[in-house]
């Protein structure tokens, strides 16, 4: 137990990811909803499992990078096992950008809103459609409307333990 004990103090950790939303109406800013992860119930079983494939299989099946953004209006508390949104109505292929300090990298995704809607959830896809969910999240109401911007942003920071 010692030994195991001592080797997960050596392997680097994630500390930290951060999700943001934003909803932006006539170029003004509206709402906004910013939260840590909670490990417990965010990271999905299935996003795990490809996190593994991602960084050590090197079989050349790895699964696909989670470059998708997935946004919906199922208020359900995220479980471990699903695989999906709730309700998914919009994904979208985000921007990565490796962040200045060591370490930390972003997932930014934009919603052109062309529908009502009263979102409640978002989260991480391998594909446009379909694939493999990493996260699912969920927030206060953010009610939308037609020629709205919704804004959401995932930045991961990685840290070797001190």
């Amino acid at each position: 137990m010692e030994c195991k004990k001592n080797m997960e103090k050596r392997v680097g950790v994630v500390v930290g990811i951060t999700r943001r939303v934003e909803v932006w109406r006539n170029g003004q800013l509206v709402d906004v909803d910013e939260r840590e992860f909670d490990f417990e119930d965010l990271i999905v079983d299935a996003g795990l499992n490809a996190l593994c494939g991602q960084v050590f299989d090197g079989s050349g099946s790895r699964p696909a990078v989670f470059n998708y953004v997935a946004i919906g209006t199922d208020s359900t508390t995220p479980n471990a096992s699903q695989t999906a949104l709730g309700n998914e109505v919009m994904r979208v292929q985000g921007t990565y950008s490796k962040d200045a300090n060591t370490g930390e990298c972003s997932m930014d995704a934009t919603f052109n809103i062309t529908s009502a809607y009263a979102l409640n959830e978002c989260g991480l896809f391998n594909a446009s459609s379909d694939g493999t969910m990493y996260c699912r999240d969920t927030f206060t109401t953010k009610n939308v409307v037609s020629g709205d911007t919704v804004k959401v942003y995932y930045t991961g920071k990685f840290q070797r333990p001190s």
